[in-house]
């Protein structure tokens, strides 16, 4: 949230479209919380937006004549917009980012939204020709779910809404559904929800009287020749973008608390480090066993920056037990529940099973969380916009087809064998060549040859935009994420780093080292070791831990084995919730089940195999189907979709009164 909706429809009168723009108004909504609830209806069109409150977005629709703007998220470089504004002659008096964008455009004209540096989904309706855009920002940190039937397009920020305001049934399938379970996270645009897609990055797509017109005007672009500076100016310049970028995420800190999730990594060691000493102290917040090496590390960074550490893992006990408690009075539970199985509604009803939900449960913390931040800073991206992925064999510059195909067998790692096993075979047949030509024909978006480049860019508008992306939807109702290295002045710095400085996080390494000294003897918590400047001896550092975990996976015989760099053993936490294999079975008995794509017996089988042996990919397997089945009985079933007791936050203990 805010959670944007919107519906066109040519041929719809308003009363219809309000109709149906209410279903998906209160698809999207959280009754107990009271969010603002603004809309526009008229003929062939209409668009509402729930709001939570925290940002600075209220004057929704912003209007100018005929024509209405509708704004999801918020514009951070709002300073530069004004500065801009007022060299075309405009002085701008509201602080609104909806009345600043269409202030930038009734001065800017229609590629207005090239300039609103942020995190951000909009509509605007031009109602002089009768069409309809909905922009994405560059980066599509924002994800906008969308499903054209026949002439009726619906988009909304979660697919939920979309689901709502469908002219069709949702179901699962296609070829989304199929590469979700064998890669165990989205890529390109498709959902596992048959005719739901993502709106792409940099996107306009316009609606109106002569159709349906999309078009891409911005595509990452990464540098594919040699460098333009040296080492230490490439450091010096992102120390500086970051700073800069850092304190444009600090916008409404006078109003509203921020605080900054810490790991012992170093993206978000790298946030904490360019934060102002003007906001400071600041609440720093880490969570996960007190053992792990980002728990130990983060509590050292804390106290080096001078952040106020809340170690949060105490209180797990406390809010487990609540969450336990609350559940079994809303649904009789008698049963023994597990860490997940007493939050998976609520982790569900928010991720809609869109990656693993095992990764995203954060909604345990979050009457911690509701308590110290309206905003969180976090280091999302940092990894792959400095090159954490880029792998040794992309240094022999392989060709564009080879890295497809490189590609094609690292992200696809489920074994034939098990996706035959939980599939129905009808369906497996009909997808199983399909989705390695589905997934080559994302890389013609790429305009890039170098190898290193077009992993970089297909790194940012796949695994980040599809994955980590997902992950800010779930404070969203209470709290908005901020990344710096989301801003778009940084990430034009880090583009400009050539490839070869890229592999190991050259740069990333120099510049917290050389430029955040005070900290350099923190170790780093995929390592454990101190940070350096040297090349050589940090790849061959990766070389010696890549071997030596190999060797200790092979000789353990406890598959559920806890990763050094993990927060907990989630594997082992999974395979033992019993709640959690029950809920399965009974998806596989249920009317519900979908049995076009799925084979019953299959999944039933995989379940008892995971449950007895607890192997990570049967763990990816089993954590995607459990959540698939959550997310079809609570939006599927035919039903008006509305937030059920056991999801709906307001009944664990999160506050629904503003600060």
């Amino acid at each position: 949230m805010p959670n944007l909706v919107l519906i066109v429809d040519p041929k719809a009168q308003a009363e219809d479209l309000r109709g149906d723009l209410k279903r998906m108004m209160d698809a999207v909504d959280l009754p107990a919380f009271n969010f603002a609830r603004p809309h526009v209806v008229q003929p062939g069109v209409a668009a509402g937006n729930v709001l939570p409150g925290m940002n600075a977005n209220a004057a929704q629709p912003a209007k100018s004549g005929a024509n209405w703007l509708m704004l999801d998220g918020e514009i951070l470089g709002v300073a530069e917009l004004k500065a801009d504004l007022r060299r075309a002659g405009r002085e701008a008096e509201t602080d609104d980012d909806a009345e600043l964008a269409m202030m930038a455009f009734e001065t800017f004209g229609p590629s207005f939204y090239e300039r609103l540096n942020g995190v951000w989904n909009l509509v605007f309706h031009d109602g002089h020709t009768g069409h309809t855009y909905v922009v994405t920002d560059r980066l599509g940190s924002r994800l906008l779910f969308f499903a054209h039937d026949g002439e009726r397009f619906c988009v909304a920020n979660e697919m939920k809404g979309v689901i709502a305001g469908r002219a069709v049934a949702s179901r699962p399938g296609g070829v989304g559904l199929y590469s979700l379970l064998g890669a165990g996270g989205h890529h390109g645009n498709l959902t596992w929800i048959e005719g739901i897609e993502t709106v792409p990055a940099g996107t306009v797509i316009r609606l109106g009287p002569d159709g349906r017109q999309d078009r891409r005007y911005w595509r990452f672009t990464f540098n594919e020749s040699g460098p333009e500076m040296s080492e230490a100016d490439y450091a010096g310049a992102f120390a500086r973008s970051l700073h800069a970028a850092t304190d444009r995420c600090m916008k409404q800190s006078d109003e509203h608390k921020v605080a900054i999730t810490l790991s012992g990594g170093l993206d978000s060691r790298a946030v904490a480090l360019s934060i102002d000493p003007s906001h400071l102290p600041m609440q720093a917040i880490t969570y996960g066993d007190p053992t792990s090496a980002d728990v130990r590390y983060a509590r050292q960074l804390a106290e080096v920056i001078g952040l106020e550490h809340l170690y949060i893992e105490d209180e797990r006990p406390r809010l487990e037990q609540e969450a336990e408690r609350v559940f079994r009075e809303l649904t009789g539970e008698s049963g023994k529940l597990g860490f997940y199985s007493g939050q998976a509604d609520q982790i569900l009803w928010r991720s809609e099973a869109l990656t693993n939900f095992d990764g995203l449960a954060s909604m345990i913390w979050h009457p911690i969380y509701r308590r110290h931040m309206r905003f969180m800073l976090n280091g999302a991206a940092g990894d792959a916009m400095t090159g954490s992925h880029l792998t040794p064999d992309l240094m022999t510059y392989p060709s564009r087809g080879a890295v497809i195909d490189s590609f094609i067998r690292r992200f696809f790692f489920q074994s034939d064998a098990l996706l035959k096993q939980v599939l129905n075979p009808a369906y497996l047949a009909s997808v199983k060549d399909e989705r390695d030509v589905v997934f080559r024909q994302g890389f013609d978006e790429i305009n890039a040859d170098e190898a290193l480049a077009v992993s970089n860019i297909w790194d940012m508008e796949n695994r980040q935009r599809r994955g980590a992306f997902t992950s800010f939807v779930m404070e969203r109702y209470f709290c908005d994420c901020r990344s710096p290295f989301l801003d778009y002045e940084l990430c034009d710095v880090l583009a400009r780093v050539p490839g070869r400085w890229r592999f190991q996080q050259r740069i990333y390494k120099r510049m917290l080292v050389k430029h955040h000294a005070r900290a350099a003897h923190v170790p780093w918590a995929y390592t454990e070791g101190r940070i350096t400047t040297s090349p050589t001896f940090e790849f061959a550092r990766e070389v010696f831990n890549y071997g030596r975990d190999k060797a200790k996976r092979m000789l353990t015989k406890n598959q559920s084995a806890q990763e050094r760099w993990d927060f907990r053993d989630v594997v082992g936490m999974m395979r033992s919730d019993e709640t959690i294999h029950r809920m399965l079975d009974d998806f596989t008995h249920s009317d519900l089940f979908p049995s076009e794509v799925f084979d019953a017996a299959g999944v039933r089988q995989m379940a008892e195999d995971y449950r007895r042996e607890g192997d990570q990919d049967r763990h990816v397997m089993f954590t995607h189907i459990v959540g698939i089945g959550r997310v079809m009985q609570m939006m599927l079933s035919g039903d008006p979709i509305v937030v059920p007791p056991t999801a709906d936050p307001a009944n664990f203990g999160v506050a629904v009164t503003s600060e």
